[in-house]
């Protein structure tokens, strides 16, 4: 009978194994799909202020007078900073998470320096500048020489 009783208790053993392994399985599959979930609820980019400020962190605001803003949320895109737009008076107030500073500040010096070195002269400036030059260009033909006795 001990044999039997090992026996019956060995297989028990295995099922209530498998029964916690299935269990423990489901579990961490629910609380995966549960933070999926709540990273999914989470706003990243342009969002409204509301959102920006029920996130629960710090908010910051900068002033910005750029008439090329597009370009400018273009890089904030870039760098993946959270943000909201407000336009006031003809100037726009971005606010960012007090946590992003340091990275608006890099954002703020790459949109000045574009700013410096995009200046370029439109095609029709640059096209008129090559028709001058071409126009005070002298031309030059070429004048033969003529030799009159050829030796060979």
């Amino acid at each position: 009978m001990s044999d039997e009783a090992a026996r019956r208790a060995l297989d028990d053993g295995k099922q209530i194994c498998v029964v916690v392994s299935r269990l423990t399985v489901r579990a961490m599959l629910w609380a995966m799909q549960e933070s999926m979930r709540e990273e999914a609820l989470i706003p990243q980019g342009k969002q409204s202020v509301k959102s920006l400020i029920g996130q629960g962190d710090s908010v910051k605001n900068v002033e910005v007078n750029d008439p090329k803003f597009k370009e400018f949320e273009r890089i904030l895109k870039k760098y993946g900073i959270d943000y909201a737009v407000t336009k006031k008076e003809g100037k726009y107030l971005v606010f960012f998470k007090a946590k992003d500073d340091d990275v608006l500040k890099q954002v703020l010096a790459e949109c000045t320096k574009s700013q410096v070195n995009g200046r370029k002269a439109s095609i029709h400036r640059q096209l008129q500048k090559i028709m001058q030059r071409l126009a005070s260009m002298t031309k030059r033909r070429k004048v033969r020489e003529k030799i009159p006795d050829r030796e060979l």
